[in-house]
This record gives C-alpha cells, structure tokens and sequence, in this order.
C-alpha cells in the first residue's frame, strides 16, 4: 500500500510532499518532494491508495449562503456580529475539533489560509480529471483533509508543549522537531525515514507531509480515526473534514481494513 502526505501552502516553494510504501509488518518513506508543484503532488497521488492533505478542503456552509446573499444584495442581517461570524468563520469540523481541545484550526473564510484553500480546490479539480476520486469528507474515495497538529497530540509525540501552538515551525525550533522524529521513530520502529530522515529534522513542512501520510494510512484502517458523527456526512462532502487518529501508531501496521468513517 502507498499513501502520499502533502502539507499544502499556497506557494510550491513551502509545499512539501512524503510517499510511504506500506509492506507486512514494515513501513518506509520511498520518496519526498520538498518543494512540489500540483503536477507534481498529482502524479504521486495517483500511486497513492490515499493522499492526506493538510488543509481545508472547502468552506463553510454558511459563509457560502452569506457570500451568495450579500452578491446579490439580499445579506439577511443588519448586524454581522461575533455569533453570526462564527459560523461564518469556522467550518463544522473546526469548531468540533476546537469543542474536544483537539486544536483550533485557522479560518478558512477570514485568515489567510484560505489562499492555500483556493490552491486545494484547483489540486482536487486536477486530481479528479486524473480519475481519482475525491471526497472532501474522506469517508470515500482516495484523499483525505488531515491537520498534522492534532495527530501530533493524539500520537503523544509534542515534546514539552501544545502542538497546537506550533512550536516545532522554523528554524528556531530545530531541537524540537528533531525530539518529535525521535518520539517518531520510538513510537513507530518499523518506520524507516532512510535518506529522507535529515530532511524530516531540518523542515517542518517534510515532517508534517509524513504525518499527513500516517494519517492517510490510519483511514484506511477499521477505527483507526474518529467517525464523522451521524447527519453530518454530506454537510462534510461540502466542507471538507479533519480526519482524527485514534489508534495507536503500531496499529498503523495492522492488515488494512477499509471501513467509512461514517454512515
């Protein structure tokens, strides 16, 4: 089995890819591409049985219902204060993670994530012309949205601090991202990073691309993310949704058994 990580940015310069190949009871980083254009993340996602991307993979619903009103003219309220912002701001996977203190995810709608959002929405369009099937939702078809700070904190892998405050991000904070590939490797022996492990300890966007691949393995495999609670699952194929680890890291290893997360 291969799955392919992408921690997405809106320039190719900061977008790193990672492909893992999974075999028996071993796991090895085959190929990283550290700085990648879309042809590039799409032709490692169609080898892929499933591509974990990092980053929001649609907007909110609501926030699409107030853009089309206010286009034509027709916005329902006169006062756009923090409560009806709120659901304009932040998807429903978002707010979830943020009520479980998974993490708390960046607006899609209102930070500047939502330019790495638009490059998504035109990769996905690619993807799909290249027949892969993509579901924003992750329950079907062969991509996946992932958030590499919340596996990291499932994974128990931070050293010494929230993982939602990034504080492995740039080069200040080296000594902490090479501690989280330690806890990386003591937590998963069979992984081999190979040649790629010095780029995992010097870039933080290589080492969330292998997170985003871990992820991508853990939906392939029975319970080994949460389930995507019942009448949401079609608001999330609009969205898109956090898939969220809730295995082990030696159950990645597991025989997969593919199972949705959701009915």
């Amino acid at each position: 089995m291969i799955t392919v990580g992408v921690d997405l940015a809106a320039d190719p310069k900061r977008t790193a890819v990672a492909v893992i190949e999974w075999t028996g009871r071993d796991a090895r980083v085959v190929e990283v591409v550290p700085t990648a254009n879309d042809p590039e993340i799409v032709r490692l996602a169609t080898r892929a049985e499933k591509t974990g991307i990092d980053c929001p993979l649609g907007w909110p619903d609501d926030f699409v219902t107030f853009v089309n009103a206010h286009h034509r003219g027709r916005v329902p309220h006169t006062d756009v204060g923090p409560e009806i912002r709120e659901p304009l701001r932040f998807r429903e996977t978002d707010r979830r993670l943020a009520a479980a203190n998974l993490g708390r995810p960046l607006s899609v709608s209102s930070d500047m994530i939502g330019v790495c959002a638009m490059r998504a929405a035109g990769l996905l369009a690619a993807m799909a012309q290249e027949g892969i099937h993509v579901d924003r939702s992750g329950v079907t078809g062969r991509v996946v949205e992932t958030y590499p700070a919340v596996a990291i904190k499932q994974w128990h892998l931070a050293q010494g601090g929230n993982p939602s405050e990034r504080r492995y991000k740039g080069t200040a904070q080296s000594a902490v991202l090479g501690a989280m590939v330690d806890e990386l490797k003591r937590g998963l022996r069979q992984l081999k990073l190979g040649q790629y492990e010095d780029s995992c300890r010097s870039s933080d966007h290589v080492f969330d691309a292998v997170i985003c691949a871990m992820v991508a393995r853990a939906t392939m495999q029975f319970q080994c993310t949460q389930q995507i609670p019942r009448g949401l699952v079609q608001r999330a194929r609009r969205e898109g949704w956090i898939a969220v680890p809730t295995c082990r890291l030696e159950d990645l290893l597991a025989s997969p058994t593919f199972s949705p997360s959701a009915r």
